[in-house]
Formats: structure tokens, sequence, C-alpha cells
């Protein structure tokens, strides 16, 4: 009995901690005004992407410390590059990752009985036995 009233209080306190939220963000959505990107094409054109500078961000930087075009196209250059860089890394890096899980995961499993073995699997490809 007390652990039933104990998840009934939990969830009480889960849903009360919603509702602030909830509130609390529908109060400040009329105080804060929305974001919006300027009208018209980026300031510096597509450069950066997921790995690298964003383009609004780049523009940004050659507007604040003043590049020409022939600047602003060595820029535009050199964030190539190094996305392709940063690219490689993350690839080599999920690699990696991915290697150690599969040597624990290994590990894991070697202590198992056959029986354990099988839900262990079940449970790491999200499977309830």
């Amino acid at each position: 009995m007390p652990d039933s009233r104990a998840r009934v209080w939990f969830a009480l306190f889960v849903l009360a901690v919603f509702c602030l939220g909830g509130a609390g963000g529908f109060i400040l959505a009329g105080h804060v005004p929305p974001f919006r990107r300027p009208p018209g094409p980026p300031p510096f054109g597509r450069i950066g992407g997921p790995a690298g500078m964003p383009p609004e961000a780049a523009g940004r930087l050659a507007n604040e410390i003043g590049l020409d075009q022939g600047q602003r196209e060595q820029l535009r250059t050199i964030l190539d590059a190094h996305r392709r860089k940063f690219e490689q890394l993350h690839r080599d890096a999920r690699d990696r990752f991915d290697d150690e899980q599969r040597e624990l995961r290994d590990a894991i499993r070697a202590i198992l009985r056959p029986d354990q073995a099988q839900r262990f699997d079940q449970y790491i490809n999200g499977r309830r036995p």
C-alpha cells in the first residue's frame, strides 16, 4: 500500500511541475518577442553546416570585421575545408564509440548464462523480456 501512495504522490508532483512549466511558458510568451530571421537571403551565402560555422554566424563575422568579397570567398574556402575535417573527426569518434560499446556488451555477455544473455540482448534492443 505505501508503494502505491508514493506513486500517486510522485505522479501528482510530476503533473504539478508540468503545469507550472506550461503556465510559466504561457506567461513568458507574452513578454518575449518571437525570433524572426531578417527577410532576404543570408548575408553571407551558404557556408558552414552541421559541423562548421552556421551561415548566419559566418555572415555576422564577415560583417563585423569588415571582410571584402575576396576575403569572404577565402573564408568560405577555409570553412568548407574545416567542415570536411570536422565531419571526418565526427565519423571517427562515432566509430570508436561504437567499437567501445560493442566491447562492453561482449564483456557483459561473457559473464552471463545463456538465458540471461538472451534477456540481455532483448534489453539492449529495447524489448522487455
